[in-house]
């Protein structure tokens, strides 16, 4: 069958032929997963998986064909459920409901209430059948809900936040209550870009971006926990041999590029430990802050409180140092306003931006001016007086 499948032109199929094969296909994957969930419970009956060497039928699945454990054991529960869910074995074997469904169904149900959903179980599929997945999932969880009352169990929690390193990415998942989550969505709407014709970012992105945003304004806060009187600060560790070939890592042993650590430099106090080839400290370098409140506010109001990217007016973003730092100092002369996603366009190798204080010009990797801004005071005399008092009460940065 893999063989005939690897021959198929898909290119020479019309349009009902291509609809019609999916089709075809995917029922023959929910009648094969069907056979194999029945399977299972037949080599676990049998005891294959211990005279194999393996501590249960999920793991001797896992092992035997590369099924992930998790997928195996709802499998093995789906399969299972067959011998007393007749009308759901039914439909599932004849490919009229889908392997998802199915274990739905088959896994929803709880131990002392099976009387209760046998009554259940002709709704159930009819729901499935009908692709009314929705409905499904709330006529499980309301009986759910009963089974624990009548059990007299609290009902499960499920309130939280998971945020986890996975390889060289973050996975973010929660799950509140809808006061919170309101609450949350109503921060993040606020904080999220509105779009234009230069950005690309899809809306996850952006909201993803503004919660990067939030967290930042967060740190920003002067009333947050300090550390021996310092302010939450990042220390880059780098051994000598990374500074040469510029791969930095930062504590935790996350892995940072030339582009993120300019947008590090830019944005957070850092302190630099150098190391030798056995990871003990050389030296440590003074510690740099970000633009202080009053050089931001001075900048921000400069600016007129929008995006300096030609053809850009957003209102949320960073303070950028127009050539980076440490080669740049943190004066104003050198910032500029950017909104977050032309902050990171800047910080992209070939990207480069030219001030003078008064006019911004960006220009992209292949050479083209991609074009200017000036600061948006309508005197330029008085626009050159507001910038060089900003200069004189709060140019520099206290190491």
């Amino acid at each position: 069958m893999s063989t005939d499948l690897d021959d198929v032109d898909l290119s020479s199929l019309c349009d009902s032929e291509l609809r019609e094969t999916f089709i075809d296909v995917r029922r023959g994957i929910d009648r094969a997963e069907a056979f194999a969930a029945r399977l299972l419970v037949a080599i676990a009956g049998r005891g294959i998986p211990a005279g194999d060497g393996a501590s249960s039928a999920p793991a001797w699945a896992q092992l035997q064909t590369g099924q992930r454990f998790r997928d195996a054991r709802i499998s093995l529960k789906a399969g299972d459920a067959c011998d007393t869910m007749p009308l759901m074995a039914k439909a599932w074997t004849q490919g009229e409901i889908s392997v998802s469904a199915a274990t739905t169904i088959a896994i929803g149900r709880r131990a002392g209430h099976e009387d209760v959903y046998a009554t259940m179980e002709r709704e159930l599929v009819r729901l499935a059948e009908d692709r009314r997945f929705g409905g499904l999932d709330a006529r499980i969880h309301y009986y759910q809900q009963r089974c624990n009352e009548l059990d007299d169990k609290p009902p499960p929690e499920r309130e939280g936040l998971y945020i986890s390193q996975v390889g060289d990415r973050y996975a973010i998942r929660g799950d509140v209550d809808l006061l919170l989550g309101a609450t949350i969505k109503k921060g993040v709407d606020a904080a999220t870009d509105k779009p234009s014709l230069d950005d690309l970012r899809s809306p996850a992105v952006r909201r993803a971006d503004a919660l990067g945003q939030i967290c930042r304004d967060t740190l920003d806060r002067g009333d947050l926990p300090t550390e021996d009187g310092e302010r939450p600060h990042i220390t880059i560790t780098a051994t000598l041999e990374s500074l040469l070939n510029g791969t930095l890592t930062t504590t935790g042993s996350l892995a940072v590029t030339s582009s993120q650590l300019s947008r590090l430099l830019c944005e957070s106090k850092l302190e630099l430990m150098v190391l030798d080839h056995n990871g003990h400290p050389l030296d440590i370098g003074a510690a740099t802050y970000r633009p202080s409140r009053k050089l931001r506010k001075a900048v921000i109001f400069r600016d007129g409180g929008r995006c300096r990217y030609p053809g850009c007016d957003r209102t949320h973003g960073e303070v950028h140092h127009v050539i980076v730092f440490p080669n740049g100092e943190t004066v104003i002369a050198n910032l500029v306003f950017l909104c977050d996603f032309h902050h990171h366009v800047l910080h992209k190798p070939g990207w480069t931006a030219t001030f003078d204080c008064i006019t911004l010009t960006i220009t992209n990797p292949d050479g083209r001016c991609i074009g200017t801004t000036s600061a948006p005071d309508c005197s330029p005399a008085g626009r050159d007086r507001s910038i060089r008092d900003a200069a004189t009460s709060s140019a520099t940065i206290p190491a």
